[in-house]
C-alpha cells in the first residue's frame, strides 16, 4: 500500500499510527490531512485543511487507503461537526477519479450502547444499538453508517474498529475519565465491568488492519476486562470513595447543569457493561502486549491527590462537605431566582 491518507491527526491516536507506518515502510506516502502542525515527523506529507469547507477530492485522489479516526475529529469539532467532517472525507473518497480501495474507520465500542441487559462480552456479531441520549455514541455510529455506504456504492474494502476506552500517556479521554470519576461520586456506589486499551495496542491493530483485505467490524481490547471491586481499588489510588451526603449532593447539583461535551448523556456508559472480546483480531495473529490495568495507570499520570498523605484526605473530606453544602446552597439560590415569579 504506497499511499496512505489520515485524519484527526491531531489526536494520539492517529499521531501513533502514522508514526508506526512510516517506520514499517519509509517509502509509503503519508498523507495528514486536516490541522497537522503539531506532527513533526518530515517524512510526513502536510494538508492543511478546512474539513468542514475545504476541497478533499485532490488530497484523497490517488489514495490506496483511507483512516477516519472519528474519536480525534470529535474532540476537536464536536459531535455533529465531526460527523459532517467525516461525511465529506468519506464522499470526497467516493469522487476522487482513483479513490481508495480500502478504508479504515476508528470508531467505538460505545456504538454498542450500554444496557442493564447487555451480554457480556459483546463479540462483532452484536448489532451496533448507541444510546440515543449520547451524542458521543450517535456520533460514531453516524460515521460507521456513511462509511458502510461508501463500501456499498464502491465495492471498497471497509475495516470498521471498535476499541475499547483508548489511553495514551498525557492525553485524557473523555468516557476514561467519566468512569474514573464515575466510581469516587455514584451514591450507589456500583459500577460495570470496565476495558482500557493503550495506544500502541491500538496502533498495532490499525497497522496490522493496514496490510490485509480483511472486511467487517474488529474489536479492539486486552484480554479480559477489570470488574467492579478491582477497578474501584484501581481507582481508589487516585481517587477515595467521597462520603454518601457529598456523592449524593453532587449528583443533585449536576443534574441542575445541563450536560455537554463529549460525555453529555453517557450516564448508562458508567452504570451498566459494554464490554467487549478481541476473538477475530487475535485470529489474525494480533496480540495485546498491555493489559487493562496496566493501560489504564499508563494513561493516568499520578495526580496531586494521591501525594497528600491520609490524615490530609481526611481535613480535605471534611472540608469537601462544607464546601459542597455551600455551593448547594448557593445553587439553589440561584434556581429559585431564575424562576418565574407569580402574581397572585
Amino acid at each position: 500500500m504506497r499511499k496512505i491518507v489520515i485524519t484527526g491527526i491531531d489526536g494520539a491516536i492517529a499521531r501513533h499510527y502514522a508514526t508506526s507506518m512510516l517506520a514499517e515502510d519509509p517509502t509509503r506516502r503519508v498523507s495528514l490531512l486536516g490541522e497537522p502542525q503539531g506532527y513533526a515527523d518530515p517524512r510526513a506529507e502536510k494538508a492543511a485543511v478546512d474539513l468542514l469547507n475545504d476541497d478533499l477530492v485532490s488530497h484523497i485522489d490517488g489514495a490506496d487507503a483511507v483512516v477516519v479516526v472519528v474519536g480525534a475529529l470529535i474532540a476537536r469539532l464536536g459531535c455533529t461537526n465531526a460527523v459532517a467532517a467525516a461525511r465529506r472525507i468519506i464522499e470526497a473518497s467516493h469522487q476522487a477519479a482513483f479513490g481508495p480501495r480500502r478504508m479504515i474507520v476508528v470508531s467505538s465500542a460505545v456504538v454498542y450502547g450500554a444496557r442493564c441487559d447487555n451480554p457480556i462480552p459483546f463479540t462483532e456479531a452484536h448489532p451496533r444499538r448507541p444510546l440515543a441520549e449520547s451524542p458521543y455514541a450517535c456520533a460514531f455510529a453516524a460515521v460507521e453508517e456513511a462509511a458502510e455506504w461508501w463500501s456499498a456504492t464502491t465495492g471498497g474494502e471497509l475495516a470498521l474498529v471498535r476499541p475499547a476506552v483508548t489511553l495514551a500517556p498525557g492525553e485524557v479521554d473523555p468516557m476514561a475519565a467519566r468512569l474514573r470519576a464515575a466510581t469516587s461520586r455514584r451514591p450507589d456506589q456500583l459500577d460495570p465491568p470496565v476495558q482500557f486499551l493503550h495506544v500502541d495496542d491500538l496502533v498495532r491493530a490499525l497497522c496490522l488492519l493496514t496490510n490485509v483485505s480483511e472486511v467487517g467490524v474488529f474489536n479492539v481490547a486486552p484480554a479480559g476486562w477489570i470488574d467492579p471491586e478491582p477497578f474501584a481499588a484501581l481507582v481508589s489510588e487516585d481517587f477515595f470513595r467521597v462520603p454518601r451526603p457529598v456523592g449524593e449532593l453532587n449528583l443533585v447539583l449536576t443534574d441542575l447543569v445541563p450536560s455537554s461535551g463529549p460525555t453529555a448523556g453517557a450516564e448508562q456508559y458508567v452504570a451498566h457493561p459494554w464490554v467487549i472480546n478481541n476473538d477475530r483480531l487475535l485470529s489474525l495473529g494480533w496480540t495485546p502486549k498491555v493489559s487493562n490495568e496496566e493501560a489504564y495507570v499508563l494513561g493516568n499520570p499520578t495526580p496531586l491527590w494521591r501525594r497528600v498523605t491520609q490524615g490530609r484526605r481526611h481535613e480535605l473530606t471534611l472540608g469537601a462537605l462544607g464546601l459542597v453544602g455551600a455551593v448547594g446552597v448557593a445553587g439553589l439560590g440561584v434556581v429559585v431566582k431564575s424562576l418565574p415569579r407569580w402574581r397572585l
